[in-house]
């Protein structure tokens, strides 16, 4: 963590140089009556740099939010390096064509705004990215558990026909649930929570029937499991039909 701020100091430490070079070579290089353009132009240009320098720590962002960061980093740079060459070419043409300087003021206020709609369009990429990573790991929790209770069903031992084919089914479905990917939509995250609970209604029967040694339950089991199967096929279809399998 010390090492993490001391890099931001010198990060931050390095920005500002750069700023009071900028400055100093604009007061060097400039005359002493330096007018209103000679000014903003300064100004201009130390925003450049500033756009571009601290833009950059996009580029490092901490491992947990990288992910978020992918969809802003192409757009933010794209914004920052169309938004500098588009500032110094107006400033060249005000220049070259004598432009007043509330002209020139008025497109640099342009540029700015169409800059700062593109920054707020990678800032919001970002939130939305992290929006659904959220949803599908809250959603994957279910996949999780699903998954972890279907495979202990599936270690349960069959000795008589009834039992052996319930069980091959319930094989068969933890398998097809492997292959299932997690899905931010509330539809598919309603139809994992049946399958959940499908698979904790199958273990309640089949522990109890087991421990009393009785075979009871298993044909309100095979309706359950074929239940079960119907669920699974279904959220297996609905992945499909939304292009995401």
């Amino acid at each position: 963590m010390d090492k993490n701020r001391e890099i931001s100091t010198l990060y931050l430490g390095l920005g500002i140089l750069g700023e009071i070079i900028i400055l100093a070579g604009f007061l060097v290089l400039t005359p002493s009556d330096r007018s209103s353009i000679a000014w903003m132009n300064w100004a201009v240009i130390s925003f450049v740099f500033g756009l571009n320098f601290f833009s950059t720590d996009l580029l490092f962002p901490p491992p947990d939010g990288f992910n978020q960061r992918i969809p802003a980093i192409g757009i933010r740079m794209v914004v920052c390096t169309g938004a500098s060459i588009i500032f110094i070419v107006w400033m060249f043409l005000g220049y070259r064509w004598h432009l007043s300087m509330k002209v020139q003021l008025l497109g640099h206020v342009v540029i700015g705004f169409a800059s700062l709609i593109g920054f707020t369009l990678a800032a919001k990429s970002s939130v939305h990215v992290g929006t659904i990573e959220e949803a599908e790991r809250n959603q994957e929790l279910f996949l999780v558990a699903a998954r972890s209770e279907i495979k202990l069903l599936a270690t349960i031992p069959a000795d008589d026909p009834l039992r052996e084919a319930i069980m091959e089914k319930i094989k068969s479905l933890a398998e097809e649930l492997r292959f299932i990917s997690p899905c931010a939509d509330p539809q598919a995250q309603e139809l994992e929570k049946k399958i959940l609970d499908q698979i904790r209604l199958i273990g309640s029967l089949i522990s109890p029937a087991i421990s009393m040694g009785g075979r009871s339950n298993d044909e309100t089991v095979r309706g359950i499991v074929e239940g079960l199967s119907l669920l699974i096929t279904q959220r297996k279809l609905y992945r499909a039909s939304n292009g995401m399998e």
